[in-house]
């Protein structure tokens, strides 16, 4: 989840003075290789990205978003690219 996105799910938990538990995620569940691979391509030069062998079967972790999607519907996650994007963006800001 983009933190930008998370502050302002927890501003309104704040704001309406919300009770209770909600999963701070965006409900997609990305691989490690994808999130690899779109940092790796926001640079100008090649990275190479390797691999190591699975010594345990893929899970994918999915987190119940139903409660922060009902109490914030206004509310739409950034889409990971670009998230990533904003992220690189203002890191070569800083230096």
């Amino acid at each position: 989840m983009f933190v930008a996105d998370a502050a302002a799910v927890i501003a309104e938990v704040v704001r309406h003075r919300s009770r209770g538990l909600l999963n701070l995620a965006s409900g997609r569940s990305e691989s490690f290789r994808r999130v690899a691979e779109l940092v790796a391509g926001a640079f100008p030069r090649e990275i190479e990205i390797a691999g190591s062998p699975r010594q345990f079967p893929i899970t994918h972790r999915r987190f119940d978003v139903s409660a922060m999607r009902q109490a914030f519907p206004d509310l739409a996650a950034t889409p990971l690219e670009e998230g990533l994007e904003a992220a690189h963006a203002e890191v070569a800001e800083v230096g």
